[in-house]
């Protein structure tokens, strides 16, 4: 049974963020079939499961480079820090954006707490996969974020038939002062909603 990250799927932006290399490198790779990719449309898709078999088989390559690029920025007696390993670690759902609002990658505990399975939202912008009024809300935020400004906001949104609350924290990516996109945490806080309402409640 393959699970949740498995099927995680990123296109060009996702993958040059993840590897922590120039997306024109990363694409300039998958035309030559230097790493594992296939298409869809004008544009390529990378399985995360099958970038790390390929980062551990090859590690002179993109991988490779993203090592070399964090050497000597650590004390050499710390721990390696890999980003994946920390998105693992969290419950939240994070996603990152460019910089014209499309989804570029994607992490979930399950793909059952997302509003809908990630391939099909992947590669598309903001406002083609969210309600409208949930759109409005991220982009106000997100402009924001296009003038180097975090921003955050709440919203409500039935997932599996069960509406819910959530909070979202929006923050710019910027690259050589340039504005290169988003990152979202978004938090579940339907529990404690719920838990503020029950200590409210008369005894």
């Amino acid at each position: 049974m393959r699970t949740a990250a498995s099927k995680r799927v990123l296109d060009s932006h996702g993958t040059a963020l993840y590897l922590g290399a120039h997306v024109e490198t990363v694409r300039r790779l998958a035309r030559r079939g230097e790493i594992p990719s296939y298409k869809i449309g004008k544009d390529w898709r990378f399985r995360k499961d099958a970038l790390d078999q390929w980062i551990r088989a090859d590690g002179s390559k993109a991988g490779g480079a993203a090592r070399k690029m964090n050497a000597g920025t650590l004390p050499a007696d710390r721990p390696e820090l890999d980003p994946e390993t920390l998105i693992q670690s969290t419950a939240d759902l994070i996603f990152v954006f460019d910089d014209q609002a499309r989804f570029t990658y994607c992490h979930a505990p399950s793909e059952s707490s997302l509003h809908c399975p990630s391939d099909l939202f992947l590669g598309k912008k903001h406002s083609e996969v969210m309600p409208p009024h949930l759109d409005r809300l991220f982009s106000r935020a997100f402009e924001q974020n296009k003038n180097g400004r975090a921003a955050d906001y709440d919203y409500e949104l039935a997932v599996n038939g069960k509406s819910e609350h959530w909070h979202v924290a929006l923050s710019p990516i910027l690259r050589n002062g340039r504005f290169q996109g988003s990152v979202a945490v978004v938090k579940n806080m339907t529990d404690n909603r719920q838990n503020r309402r029950s200590g409210d409640a008369p005894s």
